[in-house]
């Protein structure tokens, strides 16, 4: 499906008012036929609302509200083309006989024996990563899960032959990566790379690992399957080289693009909390985790020296593509370091069974499903769970629940015996308010299994499990539509794409045509956007409004300080009053010199290059092809980006890029101008606003949607729209007593702070589930 982006006021409402007929009356009832209703449910208006002088309402209850409209039925009013070609028409290649073919897939599996034996080498000379390598923090929170190993090496394969085919009958970039999809794999050696596709039938409940969503596509969104794309790639010769010229011209140097456009300035977004960035990250994690390869023996891959130092070319792994960081280079350069550690990430087989060009893997499922919380695959999820009671596994630290430990990890900092905490997600431990969210929403489960126990007796551990995963995965999603997006997109996007959530009735909107899967765009460009909202500086706010200042460096990886009597809470208040950055190109130090510090080194890594690095690493085009996906006009040099940038910004875009074709996504993205009511840019929006279209219209089990066994009761429905992510707050943290009901938002006159037991901020009703 292909979205384009109107930039015209155009809203689907119920009762469709202007924003200047919005009004409170002074009795608190509600006027031009609005409803009161709790603040949290009037997300997506929000931004009017409190334009306004403040009036709250009160419903027959007394409970105090705000006054927006019901939402009945939504419906997308963006452009919909029914088919866009994106792969350009070419003359068909001669058809490759078939023993050329079984030739050529022959030679191809050599390669892959040739690899290990290189691995092998480089192993005896100790070239494969250490412990105490700077990279390791980082190539750990890259790692592949073991089933995706067996997947990237098929796709390896099929990759191999693409490029003896390409060489063999010397096709230009445009055959081999296009042309060479005529070749189905299926009717070759090449016959064990296809993915097989499940037997499925309607169930209540989603597949672990995401198959089966869709009965005619059962593959689309599941774990282990490739990215989607909007536009081709441009890979250097089509198939899976990086992208690392356009027109014959070397891209500029990552690091010194981040130099000159990324640096760190305070440009906080003051009505907005740091909770804004820590469930964009909590969210990214439940639908995308692109793997980097490792050795065959499951090895780190070293492509740099342990202190940054450079590795002789032949000395290097065929996956390495190390960021070289120029001699003159004012942070590193001092310190020495010359080469960032960086590896390919994983790629997967098509799931056309077709030949081609490269596409990366998704190691998750790609829906918005709480998989990071449960796990991608049945046997993770089986490792997470009691088998009693419908219950996750927890660890008891001072009377409390925690996530369970792994004795065995290496990916954290580990004091005083503490060992790692384990998720559905291997990157629970990465910073702190990551791990906080992680342990809430295994609180949640928990309550919720418990509860719905109480009430049904009858119900197995199965089923309480199940029902709970389930209740969880809906509140991940309503969360997400209802608080997250209309803070981030606004609501002009949220109503065009077809966004906002309904108050009542079930979405029509689901579409067996939709792809769901995450595109290369959304994951390696735009939604990386979030890493620009993180403060270098996080405060930890104690129950008397005491603050403690951290640097960010000193969280990552440390999920042992969770365990200090009261930090948990402290740092839930810290991210529920404390700004984030802006959305631009002001990015915090502490993620582009000091990403994954260790202990020992006054340094780390560079978010920022990192980022770049993997678009080109992905062959993902530059930023002026995307304005043309979106509907927008190609600019033809830099003076035209004057009207969507600033001046200050042009200009150093034209002092780092020759052309503005050659501008890379992420960076172009991140230093547009915002759009009215927006956090983002025309193409950023685009991507993102398509992405959550294809999440909600393309997923089977999306909570509003009705007419499946999966769909929840009317009833059931009306009570998740009750929840917000201060309800799970309130209800999971350990004392948390006042905040404020859209904790994404600062406490203002329309979002006061309350307290958690107050009516301005319900939670559900578990009876509807009563059987």
């Amino acid at each position: 499906m292909w979205w384009i982006l109107l930039l015209l006021p155009t809203v689907v409402w119920a009762l469709p008012p202007s924003p200047n007929a919005i009004s409170i009356l002074p009795n608190g009832v509600c006027g031009n036929q609005f409803a009161c209703k709790p603040t949290s449910q009037c997300s997506v208006w929000y931004a009017e609302l409190n334009a306004l002088p403040p009036k709250p309402c009160s419903d027959p209850r007394g409970v105090v509200g705000l006054c927006c409209p019901d939402v009945v039925h939504v419906k997308s009013t963006a452009i919909k083309y029914p088919e866009v070609p994106i792969i350009r028409l070419l003359p068909p290649l001669t058809p490759v006989p078939p023993a050329i073919l079984a030739n050529t897939a022959r030679a191809a599996r050599t390669d892959l024996i040739h690899m290990k034996v290189i691995e092998e080498n480089l192993s005896r000379n100790q070239m494969t990563m250490s412990f105490n390598s700077m990279a390791w923090a980082h190539s750990s929170n890259m790692a592949p899960l073991e089933m995706a190993g067996v997947q990237g090496e098929r796709a390896l394969l099929v990759v191999n032959v693409a490029r003896r085919l390409q060489d063999s009958l010397r096709l230009s970039p445009e055959q081999a990566g296009l042309g060479l999809q005529a070749i189905d794999t299926r009717l070759s050696l090449l016959g064990d790379t296809c993915p097989i596709l499940p037997a499925c039938v309607p169930i209540k409940y989603r597949s672990f690992d995401g198959t089966c969503n869709n009965l005619r596509q059962p593959s689309w969104g599941s774990a282990l399957s490739p990215l989607e794309r909007l536009a081709p790639p441009e890979y250097d010769d089509g198939i899976w080289e990086p992208k690392i010229r356009k027109f014959g011209q070397e891209l500029p140097s990552v690091r010194v693009v981040r130099s000159v456009l990324v640096t760190d300035e305070n440009h906080p977004k003051v009505d907005m909390t740091h909770m804004l960035m820590q469930w964009g990250q909590f969210l990214d994690h439940d639908m995308i985790h692109v793997p980097v390869f490792r050795t065959a023996n499951r090895s780190n891959i070293e492509c740099c020296t342990r202190e940054g130092g450079t590795i002789p070319p032949e000395m290097r792994h065929p996956h390495c593509f190390p960021i070289d960081i120029p001699i003159n280079d004012p942070f590193y350069g001092p310190r020495g370091v010359r080469c960032l550690n960086f590896v390919r990430s994983m790629i997967a087989p098509r799931l056309d069974c077709r030949v081609g060009y490269a596409e990366q893997m998704n190691q998750l499922t790609h829906f918005i499903d709480a998989s990071h919380i449960y796990g991608p695959s049945p046997d993770i999820a089986s490792s997470l769970r009691e088998f009693v009671g419908g219950l996750l596994k927890i660890s008891v630290i001072e009377g409390r629940p925690y996530l369970p430990q792994n004795p065995q990890a290496r990916g954290c900092i580990r004091t005083n015996g503490f060992a790692c905490f384990v998720s559905g997600d291997t990157r629970v431990n990465q910073i702190m308010g990551l791990t906080a969210l992680h342990i809430l929403f295994l609180r949640q489960h928990n309550f919720l299994a418990s509860a719905l126990a109480a009430l049904n007796p009858q119900w197995n551990d199965e089923i309480l499990y199940l029902e709970a995963r389930r209740i969880v995965g809906a509140l991940m999603q309503h969360i997400t539509y209802n608080e997250f997006l209309p803070t981030l997109l606004g609501r002009l996007t949220m109503d065009t794409y077809g966004l906002t959530p309904q108050t009542s009735g079930y979405s029509p909107s689901y579409d067996e045509n939709v792809n769901p899967s995450i595109t290369n765009e959304f994951g390696a460009a735009a939604f990386r956007m979030g890493h620009s909202l993180i403060q270098g500086a996080m405060n930890l706010v104690a129950e008397d409004g005491t603050v403690r200042v951290e640097l960010m460096r000193h969280w990552f990886d440390n999920p042992h300080l969770l365990r200090q009597a009261g930090l948990m809470d402290a740092v839930l208040r810290g991210l529920v009053d404390q700004w984030p950055q802006n959305m631009d190109e002001w990015v915090s130090e502490d993620v582009t010199n000091h990403l994954f510090q260790s202990a020992k080194r006054d340094f780390g890594f560079d978010l920022v290059s990192l980022n770049i690095w993997r678009g080109r690493d992905h062959g993902l085009p530059g930023y002026n092809t995307y304005r043309q996906v979106c509907g927008l006009p190609r600019v033809t040099n830099f003076q035209e980006l004057l009207t969507i940038m600033d001046r200050s910004v042009v200009d150093r875009l034209a002092s780092v890029y020759r052309s503005v074709d050659d501008i890379d996504l992420f960076i172009g993205g991140l230093v547009e101008s915002h759009l009215p009511g927006s956090m983002l840019g025309p193409v950023f929006s685009c991507i993102i606003a398509d992405q959550f279209a294809r999440l909600k219209e393309g997923d089977r089990f999306f909570f509003e949607h009705g007419g499946h066994p999966s769909s929840f009761s009317p009833a059931q429905l009306q009570e998740i729209r009750q929840m917000s992510l201060a309800a799970v707050i309130c209800d999971n943290a350990d004392q948390i007593i006042n905040i404020q009901p859209l904790v994404l938002r600062q406490p203002s006159p329309t979002n006061p702070r309350v307290n958690c037991k107050s009516p301005m901020i319900p939670r559900m009703n578990l009876a509807a589930w009563k059987q």
